[in-house]
């Protein structure tokens, strides 16, 4: 977490839903996608969605950042099934992540869900990210990590902090 010491706090929230509205260009994807890697390589049967604005982001982010990280573990290297390891889908065990887009109509489909990390939300088909939220339904656990940098008031991540109950932090950057 060296110069990125505030997502030691976000990502070790414990509560089932934290949302995070950030500045571009801070990391919070690629650490928010790791400790996705890390919740389904700790948990049997646990599936992860990780969205993004477009599936293409999402295939490309799993292939250019979430791979080299799976390939410099080898314990992760162990865990992953090499014929479910691709831009979309990634099985650990028993375990599975995907990486899909939210601007399509079929993208939340058929995927059952105990957490789903949702990047740049403000981007994102808000319809399509509610049927992602419906994945959650039958899961014991039902977490959610939003994420984005606002774009407008009252929409997106700046409503979802708006209707946030629970806890605020704000951190300033002290290496710029």
């Amino acid at each position: 977490f060296r110069d990125h010491e505030f997502q030691e706090k976000i990502i070790t929230d414990d509560a089932q839903i934290v949302n995070t509205q950030k500045c571009s260009q801070i990391g919070l994807s690629e650490i928010m996608a790791r400790f996705g890697v890390a919740v389904v390589n700790m948990i049997p049967d646990f599936s992860v969605i990780v969205t993004f604005p477009f599936s293409g982001d999402a295939s490309n982010f799993a292939k250019t950042r979430i791979d080299p990280f799976i390939e410099s573990s080898r314990k992760l290297k162990e865990a992953v099934n090499r014929k479910m390891n691709n831009g979309e889908i990634k099985q650990f065990n028993t375990s599975f992540m995907y990486f899909r887009g939210t601007n399509g109509k079929t993208q939340a489909i058929s995927i059952p869900a105990d957490m789903i990390i949702s990047d740049e939300i403000d981007r994102s088909d808000p319809h399509v990210l509610s049927q992602y939220t419906s994945r959650l339904t039958h899961s014991k656990y039902k977490l959610r990590r939003n994420f984005s940098t606002p774009t407008i008031p009252g929409y997106g991540i700046a409503k979802e902090m708006d209707e946030s109950l629970r806890f605020r932090n704000l951190c300033k950057c002290n290496h710029c």
